[in-house]
């Protein structure tokens, strides 16, 4: 189930934490009747209070379900009531450290979420991290329910403002979960991980990413002397590049340092934790390749477009936007026809998954068109590039980048192609 806060457009797709069929309403509501939901909920409580009155526990599920249906319905003011009154009852029939309780206090927390209070969303469900970690050295399976709450965790400090923190919060959170035992609530748990990672790497993108670096790609010699501009896009890294700074400022070999010093305190390759290591293999390989070390500069890019692979997905934007660096290397590097096959295959993906038009498929298909190029197939780069070109028009991106390196590719190819009759 998805579901979005109002602050910064957050995704959530929480699991609930007990069984719908013991949710009167719960039917009804996720079938998209909210009004029908609502009112066998209200009807179902009734009905416990006047068999066993007010306050007891048998009350719970039609509380949690009342709750909430109320809150995803976009009345969180009232469904706090109800869930607060579950919380009450678990407390004091188990006491403050029992497992359901904990659980009510993570639907209080998705409430406040809902009522834009991050802050003390995200105090209740760092209390049930603490104490659930724990407890899991006695029972395994409060390991998951740590993790769950960790994941919880990290949408509010996403909500909060903190889209940093909250990735590496998540990507933790899929690293441990991946490396854990069959279980089918870690299944569900895996799957909301890593969703949430994908937001965050996008609001990560959105909110703090650097401008879009530029490379050129030499065009060769006569009959043109110029060079095609090709989009060389840092999609996930944004603020936690800790090279950017020294990188744009041309400091190649600080920005280098800088990284490596940051990369040398986590995990090596393939271990446990290895994953927060993203950023800066973005970091390096950008930083290598403009300093012209590309052979240097593979390792780490190959290796974020493993990662970014098996975090996000194989055709995810970020994802997509790595296997572009890489390709886009590999003509730097002269091998054309891996490079060009490597592009092509991201540029159709691309457009299947952002559309024709989206700046990530024309940065792609701009990449197409430079290979292309080098490869002596002046004539189906000269369509790209037109192609490009008018879309990029017609969309109106004059950001003083896309237009006129458009035009100047195109310019470019058709000097190629003229020049071979």
């Amino acid at each position: 189930m998805e579901h979005r806060f109002r602050a910064n457009g957050w995704r959530l797709a929480f699991i609930f934490h007990f069984a719908k069929n013991g949710m009167p309403g719960q039917g009804l509501f996720d079938s998209g009747d909210q009004v029908g939901g609502e009112a066998e909920a209200r009807a179902a409580l009734k009905d416990v209070v006047r068999g066993h009155g007010s306050g007891c526990f048998e009350a719970l599920p039609c509380l949690d379900s009342l709750g909430m249906i109320l809150t995803l319905s976009g009345r969180p003011e009232e469904g706090m009531d109800f869930l607060r009154e579950a919380h009450e009852i678990c407390a004091r029939r188990w006491g403050d450290n029992s497992r359901v309780t904990y659980t009510r206090l993570i639907n209080l927390g998705i409430c406040e979420l809902y009522l834009g209070l991050p802050r003390e969303a995200l105090a209740r469900f760092r209390q049930v991290r603490k104490a659930k970690e724990g407890m899991a050295r006695h029972d395994p399976d409060c390991l998951l329910d740590a993790l769950d709450a960790q994941s919880m965790e990290a949408l509010a400090l996403a909500e909060d403002g903190s889209e940093g923190e909250a990735r590496v919060l998540l990507e933790d959170a899929v690293s441990a979960l991946e490396r854990a035992a069959p279980h089918p609530k870690r299944d569900e748990l895996l799957e909301m991980a890593r969703e949430n990672l994908r937001v965050a790497l996008e609001l990560v993108r959105r909110d703090g990413a650097a401008p879009a670096g530029r490379r050129i790609v030499p065009g060769g010699g006569e009959p043109g002397t110029g060079n095609f501009h090709c989009s060389w896009q840092n999609l996930a890294t944004g603020h936690e590049d800790p090279a950017l700074e020294m990188r744009e400022a041309g400091d190649y070999a600080g920005a280098e340092a800088k990284a490596l010093e940051a990369l040398a305190l986590l995990p090596g390759q393939g271990a446990p934790g290895r994953d927060r290591a993203l950023p800066l293999l973005d970091s390096l390989g950008w930083t290598l390749a403009y300093a012209g070390r590309l052979a240097e500069a593979f390792p780490y890019l190959e290796e974020a477009v493993s990662v970014s692979t098996r975090l996000l997905g194989h055709d995810y934007t970020a994802t997509l936007g790595r296997r572009v660096n890489l390709g886009t290397a590999m003509i730097l590097s002269d091998r054309y026809e891996e490079g060009l096959a490597l592009l092509e295959e991201v540029a159709d993906a691309g457009e299947e998954i952002l559309g024709r038009e989206d700046p990530g498929t024309l940065a792609a298909r701009t990449a197409v068109g430079a290979a292309l190029a080098k490869c002596r197939r002046y004539d189906r780069a000269v369509e790209v590039f037109r192609d490009v070109l008018a879309v990029a028009e017609r969309l109106d991106y004059v950001d003083g980048t896309m237009v006129p390196e458009a035009r100047d590719n195109l310019r470019l190819a058709e000097e190629f192609l003229g020049g071979l009759g």
